[in-house]
């Protein structure tokens, strides 16, 4: 065994079991009672990762990844989040109290009420395991792990190490039904029976030694167990078993003679100790998971599990592909697994860099960037899950507390957020240069609360699977595909290029769009500027569609629709209506056509058999008082209420046509003269009245089948 000095230390012994012989043999921890052991399953996935060699560390949730049918605890269960030395994945040991009496087992409450007390008064934090041994030289694993006695004050301190403040001994509470078995968490001690404070111990495998009643001549040797792992705890504790131990303290003093201790020689003690680094109650066990990590090649990513739960990642400079494996146990030992593969490749050669940057989780908070234009923009990310920025730049970003500052004339790849939630937000605001964000993809995993990204143009394409609860993006471009059940505001700046896929949407507005679909869910409102060479499907009912122009477009209304306004013109487009619209008011409507109801593939009906009875335009008018607003266009419905069109010219070969079952007015005014048609179904000669006013057959022609 190595000998090293724990310098800082202070010397006082702090309680702990006699040096006892026992039998080396290993058993498992001993089912003291039936539980209900149900399966966890992996429920959910991470995406593969691509990165280049030397690409910053990343944070991946893992909220959602595993989900537990159901375990059956009788006691309290304590989480213990421990670390076998610093950068170490995070082990959660989860203990369960005997604080409940069960068939076979007593209850130990007043050890049980005694170590609760130190868990949530939070003196276990920052605490370490400060002797091991296996009673035989130490040359073997260690039989017990003993801690809460001493804790790390952090770098800095003048006095690194302290004892954890104690309260009063509390009395002996050793049942002969509560053995010291593999896997079992006993009260330190002195030689007093009565001595125990904080001070307590895992059995990592039997100690029946600690149980001895003792006899005739000899005094019994007791330790009161008050608990024992669950899930995985007994394999956890067997890796800290196999750690060294050091004599840190030299042979004139015996607290730190057996100091368990990751990693190697090289690094520094308090770097290499085996911590606590926090314990807290459970408030759900039934449902509770423990996560471990594995990289099948540590050369290419390293990964490790943080304190908040979440996959931390760090990329190495070997070019590869690795495996990476997140297991997930229940508190029944039950395990599932899932897999992603992480692929580095070689660093760019023209002198740029790619580094991913993670807003949220354990890391910073806010972003600030410059690109080849000269935009500043700063990001901020609030509440649960996490914002990773992909950046190509020249030099290495800086971190100063929770805010990264990435270099000049850097160029942002794609942002991606994990883990969020309807409380999660990303803020972006920009100035100088020419204002605006350049970004290639966003994507999610997992929903998202709040975007305001008005400063960010997106083009190739958005994923947020589960959805968005507000967005603003100041333009897309690419797929855009939204998930979710319900998007209460989302404001999408200049969509060109793009298939846009929406869910419902409370408001939805359009700056421009052209060359690009969209399909959306509505009974708010839909507000666009110009749509030009775009489909756009509106189902749901919408109140009200407004638009600043249409050209050559078509707007799709499977179901109804409120209001319709277009204050500029109309051209080379159709709006098409499943069964009622209440109002349809245009600018100018030129080369188009307006069908309600009309059988599909239809754009003049024959007869009446191909428009929906039931279909309905409650009113149409054009708003232009120029000649010929209205020409080479088409109204159709099952039943018109009102049709006004405006000034009509006498131009030869701008015919047009309203057409319907029922027609109650149709209006407009001719080179000579006003007309109105009244119930065009009981007309004889629509045509000679509309001639009266200057207005020929190939100009207009209104039809009501009756």
């Amino acid at each position: 065994m190595q000998r090293r000095r724990l310098r800082g230390v202070s010397r006082a012994g702090g309680p702990r079991p006699d040096r006892a012989a026992g039998t080396t043999s290993r058993i498992g921890v001993e089912a003291l009672e039936p539980r209900q052991l149900l399966a966890v399953t992996a429920t959910g996935s991470l995406p593969d990762i691509a990165v280049a060699a030397g690409t910053g560390p990343a944070v991946v949730s893992t909220d959602g990844l595993f989900a537990v049918t159901g375990v059956d605890v009788q006691g309290t269960v304590v989480r213990m989040a421990t670390q076998a030395g610093a950068g170490s994945s995070y082990r959660d040991l989860f203990i369960e109290l005997f604080d409940t009496a069960i068939e076979g087992r007593s209850a130990a409450p007043v050890s049980t009420a005694n170590f609760l007390d130190y868990v949530t008064s939070g003196r276990y934090d920052s605490s370490f395991f400060h002797r091991a041994t296996d009673f035989a030289g130490d040359t073997g694993p260690a039989r017990f792990l003993q801690g809460g006695g001493f804790f790390d004050r952090g770098p800095g301190a003048t006095q690194r190490v302290g004892e954890i403040v104690s309260d009063e001994p509390i009395a002996l509470e050793w049942a002969a039904d509560r053995p010291n078995v593999a896997g079992t968490i006993a009260y330190a001690r002195t030689s007093d029976p009565n001595s125990a404070t904080s001070g307590f111990f895992f059995n990592v495998s039997a100690n029946p030694s600690f149980d001895d009643p003792g006899g005739v001549g000899r005094p019994a040797n007791q330790y009161a167990v008050f608990g024992r792992v669950l899930g995985d705890g007994q394999a956890i504790l067997d890796e800290y078993a196999a750690l060294a131990r050091f004599d840190a303290d030299g042979p004139s003093y015996g607290t730190f003679d057996t100091l368990p201790l990751a990693g190697d020689d090289s690094t520094p003690i308090f770097d290499r100790l085996l911590s606590v680094r926090s314990a807290t109650v459970v408030a759900a066990p039934q449902a509770t998971v423990g996560l471990r990590v594995d990289s099948s090649d540590p050369d290419v990513v390293s990964a490790r599990i943080n304190t908040d739960g979440a996959i931390e990642l760090a990329y190495g400079t070997v070019p590869g592909d690795a495996v990476v494996t997140v297991t997930g146990t229940d508190l029944s030992g039950d395990e599932a697994e899932t897999t992603f593969t992480v692929s580095v490749a070689a660093e760019p050669t023209d002198g740029d860099i790619i580094r991913e940057i993670v807003l949220g989780g354990s890391g910073p908070t806010s972003l600030v960037a410059t690109d080849a234009d000269g935009t500043r923009s700063s990001y901020t990310w609030r509440g649960p899950g996490t914002a990773t920025f992909s950046f190509t730049i020249a030099d290495e970003p800086v971190v100063s507390g929770r805010r990264v500052t990435v270099p000049n004339a850097a160029t942002l790849a794609s942002i991606a957020f994990d883990g969020g939630s309807a409380s999660s937000s990303l803020v972006v605001a920009s100035a100088g240069g020419d204002g605006f964000v350049e970004v290639e993809r966003i994507d999610s995993v997992g929903a998202v609360g709040r975007l305001t990204l008005s400063k960010v143009r997106v083009t190739d394409g958005v994923s947020l699977a589960d959805g968005v609860a507000a967005v603003v993006l100041a333009g897309v471009g690419g797929v855009v595909d939204i998930g979710g059940t319900r998007v209460a505001t989302a404001t999408l700046g200049d969509v060109a290029d793009a298939e846009v896929t929406l869910p419902a949407v409370g408001a939805l507005t359009l700056s421009g769009v052209r060359d690009s679909t969209i399909a959306l869910a509505s009974t708010g409102t839909v507000v666009a500027g110009a749509v030009e060479r775009a489909t756009l499907t509106v189902t749901g009912n919408p109140r009200r569609v407004a638009f600043a122009s249409l050209a050559d477009a078509t707007v799709q209304f499977p179901d109804a629709a409120g209001t319709l306004a277009v204050a500029g013109s109309v051209t080379g487009s159709r709006v098409e209506v499943g069964s009622r619209v209440t109002a349809v008011r245009v600018g100018r409507f030129i080369d188009s056509a307006l069908l309600v109801g009309v059988a599909e593939g239809v754009d003049l009906p024959a007869d009446g058999t191909e428009i929906a009875a039931s279909s309905r335009l409650g009113a149409f008018a054009v708003t232009s008082r120029e000649p010929d607003a209205f020409a080479g266009s088409q109204v159709v419905a099952g039943a018109i209420g009102t049709a006004q069109l405006g000034l009509l010219a006498a131009t030869p070969g701008a015919g047009s046509a309203v057409v319907a079952r029922t027609a109650a007015v149709v209006s407009g005014r001719g080179p000579t003269r006003p007309f109105t048609i009244r119930k065009a179904e009981g007309i004889a000669d629509v045509a000679e009245v509309l001639a009266a006013s200057g207005v020929g057959a190939d100009r207009l022609s209104v039809t009501a089948f009756g």
